[in-house]
């Protein structure tokens, strides 16, 4: 599934939520009408609403006729008691009352649809099977121990301001067991998804059983399971190396993947506990050409003991 289609998914959801309000108000007001002193109440209300909107005259009138249509919503409500409702039960309740469930605002995006995108996102991110750390998250003290980690963390922060500009479209983080190269990756997917980016974060370990589940299905299904990962504004591939490697699957699949991301010019970001040489070792010539591209990648080494880049208790 594309972003568009998360998007197009979301606003028919809201589209629906709108129209189960807008029916469950007619059903109501049905059953108000049957009541007949409510009849001729809303027959009232609805002439000072009309009258209320053409209005261009003093504020003492407007003052008055606001006063009547106020009595007259008292009076239904009254009314209305005798069926078990409130006025409020005959008009559609929106989930959100700046859109009313349309999803946008002035021609721009609801904050309630920017947040229905965002959450849909995390689900299908993957970062959501981990911590789902933020920038937030960050100990500046650790910073201060580790230079190395404090330029990787800057070049990270850089890399989210100017997404999908940045001067390295791909980050390749490496180092030891406990540097922070999960975090960090974690951090850049949580503030890209904040701004509605579409991120798959996935492990090598999940990213090879995802390949592997595509092959085994027919053929016009694959695309469905492989499209997040080619066409997503950004994928991360965490812990290469983390994957049982397959004869003719493993190293081919992940080199289509990275190769025809690169060839449409979306970025990837990979981590690995992997030296460029143990890669090579790994995967041959033809993947570390793809996964160490000097042209448009940025490889980042980080050091230290057992360091994490998260916030004291």
């Amino acid at each position: 599934m594309t972003k568009t289609q998360i998007i197009l998914n979301q606003l028919e959801k809201m589209k629906q939520t709108r129209l189960q309000a807008q029916i469950k108000a007619d059903q109501n007001l049905e059953i108000a009408r049957q009541n007949k002193k409510f009849q001729k109440l809303e027959k009232d209300l609805r002439k000072v609403q009309m009258e209320i909107s053409k209005l261009e005259i003093s504020d003492e009138k407007i003052k008055a006729m606001h006063f009547e249509y106020n009595q007259l919503r008292d009076e239904c409500n009254e009314a209305l008691k005798n069926v078990g409702l409130t006025y409020k039960d005959t008009v559609p309740q929106y989930n959100c009352p700046i859109c009313n469930d349309v999803g946008f605002v002035n021609g721009k995006k609801c904050s309630c649809l920017i947040k229905k995108i965002q959450e849909e996102l995390v689900t299908r991110s993957g970062i959501g099977q981990f911590n789902g750390h933020t920038f937030d998250d960050v100990d500046y003290s650790i910073l201060a121990e580790n230079p190395v980690l404090a330029k990787a963390f800057k070049v990270a922060n850089d890399y989210v301001s100017a997404f999908p500009n940045y001067k390295y479209k791909n980050l390749v983080i490496f180092g030891d067991v406990g540097t922070g190269k999960t975090f960090l990756t974690e951090c850049i997917a949580s503030e890209l998804i904040k701004a509605t980016n579409y991120v798959v974060f996935v492990t090598s370990f999940d990213l090879n059983n995802t390949v592997l589940k595509s092959m085994n299905v027919p053929f016009n299904e694959r695309e469905d399971i492989l499209e997040p990962l080619l066409e997503c504004d950004l994928l991360i591939i965490d812990d290469l190396g983390s994957e049982p490697i397959m004869k003719n699957v493993s190293i081919n699949s992940l080199y289509t993947i990275i190769n025809e991301r690169q060839r449409h010019d979306l970025p990837t970001i990979t981590s690995t506990n992997l030296t460029p040489q143990m890669i090579q070792e790994r995967y041959g010539d033809r993947l570390i050409s793809r996964i160490f591209n000097t042209e448009n990648t940025l490889a980042i080494k980080l050091t230290g003991k057992d360091l994490r880049i998260s916030k004291k208790k």
